[in-house]
């Protein structure tokens, strides 16, 4: 078959079927644009997560504890943060006017992770909260609102003044884990650094200065963390296996205490002396030292 015939057969194709040529052409075009659009998605997520991350300073680093951060931890994060901004604060989860919801409750930060005001205002008050906008629906502004566990708080109610974008919580459907409600939390909430009442701080937020300048997601930035996070991680565990100890010290001293003052009680009573008041406090040494145990 000569060139001049197979052209003509072409063309002829073509002409037709006009419907089944354009079909085609518009499902290349198609594939093209999604090979471009999946190609350029990436990169321009990347750079937007890292514009995000450096306009709330998000820390490299975070350390928190149920039991608080003691001076030994303290002075270990001071030692491992050199050239670095290091953050202290608290935390605490607790449930909403007694029902499921949940809240993790932080402390204001002012240089590391901070969060970002989508209406009303941050807490410029002890009892003054902002709350996660993903609960925007469930409450509103100027409403007071009760939290159940508030053991190291300085008041238990609250009035909801803003509504923030938290910078240490972007996932909307798995915030994470909590001991308290459903055993998943809500949302998160800010409150002032002061409203804590707590002696020992709860977590601890580390930016290193080594750090700014550096893509989040290269090998490079990765290699440092991975780095600094090994050797913090190594020098905490040895605070927490002294801690340890020290606490299984107190524990049997105040077990010891307490088997005491059983037998005065166990010896009141026989010899027939009003042992009320004592029972009472026997029963409260009791129950304070099965949480410590707990």
């Amino acid at each position: 078959m000569s060139k001049k015939i197979l052209w003509k057969d072409a063309i002829n194709s073509l002409t037709n079927s006009w419907g089944r040529f354009i079909g085609i052409m518009l499902l290349m075009a198609v594939s093209a644009f999604a090979f471009i659009g999946l190609k350029m998605a990436g990169p321009d997520m990347r750079n937007t997560a890292q514009s995000y991350y450096q306009n709330v300073n998000l820390a490299d680093l975070t350390v928190s504890s149920n039991y608080g951060l003691d001076k030994n931890d303290l002075q270990t994060l001071r030692n491992h943060a050199k050239n670095s901004t290091l953050d202290l604060g608290y935390l605490q989860d607790t449930s909403v006017n007694n029902s499921k919801t949940s809240l993790r409750l932080l402390s204001e930060t002012k240089n590391i992770s901070t969060n970002q005001v989508v209406s009303g205002k941050l807490p410029n008050k002890n009892n003054q909260i902002a709350i996660s906008y993903l609960l925007k629906n469930k409450y509103r502004l100027g409403e007071w609102i009760k939290l159940d566990d508030h053991n190291n708080l300085k008041t238990n109610r609250f009035k909801v003044v803003g509504f923030i974008r938290p910078s240490e919580y972007t996932d909307k459907s798995n915030i994470g884990q909590t001991t308290v409600g459903t055993g998943q939390l809500s949302g998160i909430a800010v409150v002032k650094k002061s409203a804590f009442n707590s002696s020992n701080y709860s977590i601890a937020r580390i930016r290193f200065d080594k750090t700014k300048n550096l893509d989040p997601y290269s090998s490079a930035y990765q290699r440092i963390i991975d780095d600094k996070k090994k050797k913090l991680i190594k020098a905490l565990d040895r605070n927490g296996r002294t801690k340890k100890i020290e606490l299984d010290k107190n524990l049997v001293s105040a077990q010891k205490q307490l088997n005491q003052a059983r037998q005065q009680v166990q010896l009141a009573e026989v010899n027939g002396l009003n042992v009320v008041e004592q029972k009472a406090q026997l029963e409260k040494q009791e129950s304070k030292l099965s949480k410590q145990k707990w």
